[in-house]
């Protein structure tokens, strides 16, 4: 590491008004030598890579001899008069006023550099044994003194500071902590507002100060071949910046651009915002309808299209990546995968209404491949509710665990299926699900837990095959007669009117929310 004669101003604890730094050369040094005091005459050769220190200004050279860059120390009270004869000098110098002695100066500069070497060296094996990139993040922390954060081109995070809390200083920040990537209206805000670009455009490490961060923050850009990687963010919010931190910055995020370019895994393939663009869709948090159609067909997606969207989650114990997983799922249905609460949201796209055969055989396809359980939405025309068919899906994954189903569910599972389930399961929030239940059904669960009979089962069979007598005695492997038997039963209990829809309607309600619901074990229902 090369030290600057303003890495060294900003680390001596010194008051700022005694401290000056005159830097024409904006030489890197190598190390500090002690100089005790200038002779009445210079003849010695001077490295340019060594910065000397020594106490008093050097003397009137001799023709021909350049003077070395220094640091110059003089006490307090002729701090004042030396400020203006430095700014004379032909070389760089770090003028500083204390009583110290010139060994006690000497001493705290060397021991503050030979610990931010420690520190550097440590960082950079940390590099070189291939160590996480959060771990990185973490190690710069203690470097800089405030907190790193390290995204990819489309500002989805690769490794953040959690080991500081930082949530009560800036919103943005906090965003980028909580939702593992930069939301698309504040990426949007960056584009219209041109910081963005502004900010792509910089070589080097640069301070930004940015209308929708709140706080002042060094952005260096992780470039590769001139095309951007990502981004090392340092924000200014346990201390202010100053220039040694622009020089560090831009320091260490070579190192975590060489570690960056090593893990091809942590490379965006989907274009630029994909996916936090489909995470806010997914979440309901971008509704506005311009950015949305804008996004949407720079992706060659059309407002006429149909969409349906699937939820995959898939067994703990599979192997694959999710890279590969999200590769396979596009092998497969030709669709886009985000990675959204732990699962992964796919959303399909045709240019007319899909057909439902084909469709389901993709799916089967993944599912088999993946070993995983699949949720799907309805299929709908237009893209401005996604949150609306991300909910569909996801219901249809979660709903057994939700709910306690007690029947064995298909790895695919469509949000048709299961939409009653979804009906019963908000209104019984409200605890009040049995106001609606026909009184006499509780009397039929008695008596099936009294005589050991299936009565409910049979009643709900026959209902939802539509009083089918062949279908249902099928369903329920039983004689037409004995299915006979146990209506004739069930009419004498209950004394249904089962010729009029609307009952048939609320019984099947009923019993399904008797079994959803219940806090009693009931005998299982057919799947409707």
């Amino acid at each position: 590491m090369f030290l600057s004669l303003t890495l060294i101003a900003e680390r001596i604890h010194l008051p700022p008004d005694m401290i000056m730094v005159h830097d024409s050369s904006r030489r890197k040094y190598q190390d500090i030598m002690f100089y005790p005091e200038f002779p009445e005459q210079l003849s010695q050769p001077f490295s340019p890579d060594i910065l000397y220190l020594s106490s008093g200004f050097p003397p009137s050279l001799p023709a021909g001899m350049q003077l070395p860059d220094f640091i110059c120390i003089v006490k307090p009270e002729e701090f004042q008069q030396a400020e203006s004869s430095v700014k004379q000098l032909p070389c760089s110098c770090l003028l500083l006023g204390t009583s110290l002695s010139m060994e006690g100066i000497f001493n705290e500069i060397h021991s503050r550099i030979l610990f931010l070497r420690k520190q550097i060296d440590i960082f950079k094996m940390a590099v070189y044994t291939q160590q996480s990139l959060q771990k990185l993040i973490e190690m710069i922390f203690d470097i800089m003194g405030n907190p790193a954060y390290l995204v990819d081109s489309s500002f989805k995070v690769l490794a953040i500071d959690r080991s500081h809390d930082m949530r009560d200083l800036s919103a943005a920040w906090r965003r980028l902590e909580d939702e593992g990537y930069l939301p698309f209206d504040l990426v949007s805000s960056l584009i219209n507002s041109k910081e963005l670009s502004a900010m792509e455009a910089e070589e080097r490490a640069v301070v930004v100060n940015s209308r929708y961060f709140y706080v002042p923050f060094i952005n260096y850009n992780l470039k590769q071949y001139g095309k951007i990687k990502g981004h090392l963010f340092i924000a200014g919010m346990k201390k202010s910046i100053c220039q040694s931190d622009i020089e560090l910055a831009e320091y260490l995020g070579g190192y975590v651009l060489q570690l960056l370019l090593r893990s091809t895994r942590f490379q965006n393939e989907r274009g630029d915002y994909y996916e936090h663009f489909m995470r806010d869709l997914f979440s309901g948090k971008l509704t506005n309808p311009k950015p949305i159609r804008q996004q949407m067909l720079s992706l060659g997606a059309l407002p006429e299209e149909f969409f349906t969207v699937a939820v995959l989650h898939t067994s703990s114990e599979h192997g694959l990546s999710d890279e590969r997983i999200a590769s396979q799922m596009e092998r497969c249905g030709g669709a886009k995968s985000v990675f959204y609460q732990d699962k992964i949201a796919t959303l399909f796209n045709y240019r007319k209404q899909p057909d439902a055969q084909s469709l389901h055989s993709a799916l089967k396809r993944i599912s088999t491949e993946l070993n995983c359980e699949i949720g799907v939405s309805d299929t709908f025309q237009g893209f401005y509710d996604l949150h609306t068919y991300y909910m569909q899906a996801e219901w249809a994954l979660t709903c057994p665990a939700s709910i306690r189903l007690k029947e064995s569910c298909p790895m695919i599972r469509y949000y048709r299926d299961y939409a009653v389930h979804h009906i019963l399961y908000v209104f019984s929030k409200n605890e009040k699900w049995k106001l609606t239940a026909f009184p006499e059904l509780l009397a039929l669960k008695k008596y099936d837990q009294d005589n050991h009979t299936e009565l409910l089962k049979t009643l709900y069979s026959y209902l939802i095959h539509e009083r089918s007598t062949g279908i249902t005695a099928q369903e329920l492997h039983i004689h037409r007669n004995t299915l006979a038997y146990r209506m004739e039963r069930i009419s004498e209990i209950c004394g249904f009117q089962l010729d009029n829809p609307a009952v048939r309607q609320r019984l099947i309600l009923s019993l399904k929310a008797m079994e959803l619901f219940d806090t009693e074990e009931l005998s299982s229902f057919p799947a409707d």
